[in-house]
């Protein structure tokens, strides 16, 4: 309290005891005379205030002083020649100061949280007020017998009780207000609720209790309630701001799953709650204000990304499967981004409201072109398959056939179950495709295949791992077959430098090709085998150029058909040796 202003008392002063004014004993300073009565000696009454302490009550004295008293000792302070001592009741205590001592003024403060009992006591010629505390400690200040004690001492009883309640009310509202940022800090935002509401019901009675006091919000009493009310709120308001971090990592998750609406939904819950935690920031002047409304503006910006995310990706995927030079890879994505828009074109069905870009109809129109690009791709790739089949088939390689035309099947089913659904048109030629594939899986291995043993005296075409055996043979390796798996001939050498080779054989037609599949499988079990040198990938068929590509990046050698041919041809080997 910096000057007398600050205060608008209803104070009981000894105006009968030398006529000193209440503005005096809170101002003066210096020792009286004979004519004059004295106050404090080192700084004025209000100097010993705190800044927002509020005084209710004065009551002085030249001589008696204050006595401080236990059960073992018992302790006068009095006033120096000219000065006096003074008796505040404040809002927040009662303040004992001596003025003039040995050492100059004395002052001691007792808190109404440690007041246990008020009492007054009248002599002839003096009163006193006595102050018992918590801790056993009786304060005795001496009034002059023509003061009135009554409203001092009924302030003095009725703060000692209500401030004992209140303070035990605020003690429950801390130990919630503790479990609050404990269940926020584990995500268990259902028990930080519990908490808060309970906190809220113990500050209230706080409040209810308060106003048995005093209905002055400026006074310490109530400042006490707000500064738990304060971190009551600033809990609340973490709660929110947690559940809305949560809400946006749930939807980021769902986003990156491509679970749109669930998304939709998360980023709404998540903007929500920052919104109700801005309403409470406001609402109390919380410093956090402008931080939260900055992370709803975010959340928005979320959601604005989002609602255009199906349709973007879905246009992504297409255009990379239009760029695609693998048809593999082109059916892969085609089919990706036919999944992708007709996801796009039913995300809003049942909302209230639009959430997702993208007109219905122009939608549809890029569904069907999808879906023309969809299964021309598969039906090219399942004639690629089909060709194969019918040259295994015709060169008595049985097994592959069946696999070769099984993968053209499989792509005519898939283009035809697209077909059925988005485009009915096309059906009747995928049908006539898919009986003449069964009819041709159905003579594999039959004599209407022209496939039946060759006579004694004829002599089968050796296979490619024949002939690769065979080349590294002649170039003085040595050469094992009984290993299993992905590698089909294991080649070593002493000379000229221990070597080890590790040979994965592909067989194709002769306009066949090996992707990416297979450099992946001979990476895999080169790396798994730990003593290989070099990882060779040998095909009588053709490399696609992803599977070039990635062959370089992780230092594969490939031969293809033609370089395999070149390779036994300048060993001296025709292609039927053996």
């Amino acid at each position: 309290m910096s000057d007398s202003t600050q205060y608008e008392p209803a104070m009981l002063a000894s105006h009968d005891d030398d006529a000193i004014s209440d503005e005096e004993l809170l101002t003066g300073t210096g020792s009286g005379g004979v004519f004059a009565s004295g106050y404090l000696r080192d700084k004025p009454l209000i100097e010993y205030l705190g800044e927002s302490e509020r005084v209710s009550h004065l009551l002085s004295n030249k001589k008696k002083g204050v006595r401080r008293e236990t059960d073992d000792d018992s302790t006068a302070f009095t006033p120096g020649d000219d000065y006096r001592a003074i008796a505040a009741v404040t809002d927040t205590r009662v303040l004992f100061v001596v003025g003039g001592c040995d050492d100059g003024d004395e002052m001691f403060g007792v808190p109404y949280t440690e007041i246990e009992d008020v009492k007054t006591n009248r002599g002839v010629l003096k009163k006193s007020v006595d102050v018992w505390t918590t801790s056993g400690v009786r304060w005795r200040f001496y009034v002059r017998s023509s003061v009135d004690l009554r409203s001092a001492a009924e302030y003095l009883e009725r703060a000692a009780v209500v401030w004992s309640r209140v303070e035990s009310q605020l003690q429950h509202a801390r130990k919630h207000i503790a479990a609050i940022s404990d269940h926020t800090s584990e995500r268990d935002h259902e028990a930080a609720r519990e908490a808060a509401k309970n906190a809220r019901e113990y500050v209230e009675e706080a409040q209810r209790k308060a106003t048995e006091l005093t209905e002055d919000r400026a006074d310490a009493i109530w400042e006490r309630i707000q500064l738990t009310e304060q971190r009551l709120d600033e809990g609340a308001l973490n709660i929110h701001v947690s559940r809305a971090k949560a809400d946006v990592a749930s939807a980021e998750r769902l986003w990156r799953q491509e679970q749109y609406n669930d998304a939709y939904d998360a980023y709404l819950a998540a903007r929500n709650q920052y919104e109700r935690a801005l309403d409470l920031a406001r609402e109390r002047d919380l410093s956090v204000a402008d931080d939260i409304r900055a992370r709803a503006d975010q959340v928005t910006q979320s959601i604005d990304r989002l609602s255009k995310s199906p349709l973007q990706r879905a246009e992504e995927t297409f255009e990379e499967a239009t760029a695609a030079t693998e048809l593999s890879t082109r059916v892969d994505l085609l089919a990706d981004a036919l999944e992708k828009y007709q996801s796009a074109l039913v995300l809003d069905w049942g909302n209230d409201t639009q959430r997702f870009a993208g007109d219905s109809d122009e939608i549809r129109t890029t569904i069907e072109a999808v879906v023309d690009e969809l299964v021309g791709a598969r039906r090219e790739l399942a004639d690629k398959h089909w060709r194969a089949g019918n040259w295994y088939s015709d060169a008595g390689q049985f097994d592959q056939a069946r696999e070769e035309l099984t993968a053209a099947r499989e792509h005519v089913d898939a283009a035809l179950t697209v077909a059925e659904e988005l485009k009915p048109g096309l059906t009747a030629e995928l049908a006539a495709a898919k009986r003449e594939l069964d009819a041709d899986l159905d003579r594999v291995g039959t004599d209407d295949a022209d496939d039946a043993a060759p006579d004694d005296d004829e002599t089968d075409e050796p296979s490619v791992r024949d002939r690769v055996t065979r080349l590294w043979t002649e170039r003085d390796w040595e050469t094992t077959h009984d290993r299993e798996g992905v590698v089909d001939v294991v080649a070593t050498r002493e000379a000229p430098i221990p070597e080890k080779q590790l040979l994965v054989v592909e067989e194709r037609s002769p306009d066949g090709e090996c992707d990416q599949s297979v450099v992946e499988s001979a990476v895999a079990v080169r790396d798994a085998d730990g003593d290989a040198d070099v990882v060779v990938v040998v095909t009588n068929g053709s490399f696609t150029e992803r599977a070039r590509s990635l062959a370089r990046e992780h230092n594969v050698k490939l031969l293809d058909g033609e370089r395999l041919d070149e390779a036994l041809d300048a060993a001296g080997f025709a292609t039927t040796d053996v």
